[in-house]
């Protein structure tokens, strides 16, 4: 039976009624400041009165739908596990903190380190983790370095949003896979593409958040340079199947194409108190 028969017809009123509940939450959680799991209660009220009501679901089809949306969430809560494991494993072996003390060092221009910290360390940090570590970690960096709180949080929640979608050790690709149901390989390419622009309009945010026109003159043609590389990398690991590790991959690339260019290219530039070494085997 051809799905176009079973799926209610696109109209503006469906699309609408679709999006009701998902518009629901967030007007609650942005406008309401309810908190997660009262607003995703509300919204999944939302969801059952509408396909009841609207679009004529029975209970066989709720429960359906219901036992598939707790068996995603245990798939997604397992990639979520075994990231945040690494990610504590990394941190308390005490690396996190020395590549974010060191990683200012390689320049001594705002402009760089700010890209350093926010776009490149922090895409790193998401890859491996997500959900708001890499802010968390970032912006307290970024206000030691003389930037105000409020500047440093917004760098830090922009400099990594472009490696979401692979960030997190895949989870949120892995549930584009399971939702839309087409092949990982199909939607790997154009997303690896579209992210790497996203990249690039990311860290062009954090340096005009950092120094506004100047910032962008002085370091343009790193952030370009450097979105090229990460691009690349991220397109290659992911057409490669190895979606999990897509972001986290693109970041390390990122940070060891820095610290090469920084230390070895353009070493008249680094900060006097910089420890390469040190640097090095927070990596190992």
């Amino acid at each position: 039976m051809p799905l176009e028969s079973i799926l209610p017809p696109l109209t503006p009123v469906n699309v609408l009624l679709a999006a009701l509940p998902i518009l629901v939450v967030l007007y609650l959680m942005v406008g309401r400041q309810w908190g997660g799991s009262k607003a995703g209660l509300a919204g999944w009220a939302t969801a059952v009165l509408a396909s009841i009501f609207f679009f004529g679901a029975g209970s066989q089809l709720l429960f359906v739908a219901w036992g598939k949306a707790i068996l995603l969430s245990l798939f997604v809560l397992y990639v979520i596990w075994m990231a945040l494991l690494l990610y504590h494993t990394i941190n308390e072996a005490g690396n996190i903190a020395v590549i974010g003390q060191e990683m200012p060092g390689l320049a001594q221009d705002r402009p760089a380190q700010s890209l350093l910290i926010a776009w490149i360390f922090g895409s790193f940090i998401q890859g491996a983790t997500g959900f708001g570590v890499p802010a968390a970690i970032v912006a307290p960096l970024l206000v030691g370095m003389g930037f105000e709180p409020v500047t440093a949080v917004a760098m830090g929640m922009l400099g990594h949003a472009w490696a979401v979608t692979y960030g997190s050790l895949g989870s949120a690709f892995l549930s584009l896979i399971a939702t839309t149901g087409q092949p990982g390989e199909v939607l790997a390419s154009p997303a690896a593409i579209m992210l790497a622009i996203a990249s690039f309009g990311c860290g062009f945010s954090v340096l005009w958040l950092a120094g506004g026109l100047t910032a962008v003159r002085k370091r343009g043609l790193f952030l370009l340079s450097m979105t090229l590389v990460i691009g690349a990398a991220q397109w290659a690991i992911a057409m490669a199947g190895l979606w999990s590790v897509a972001s986290f991959g693109a970041g390390l690339v990122g940070l060891i194409t820095a610290i090469f260019y920084f230390s070895r290219i353009a070493n008249g530039q680094l900060r006097e108190d910089f420890n390469l070494s040190r640097l090095v085997r927070a990596f190992f």
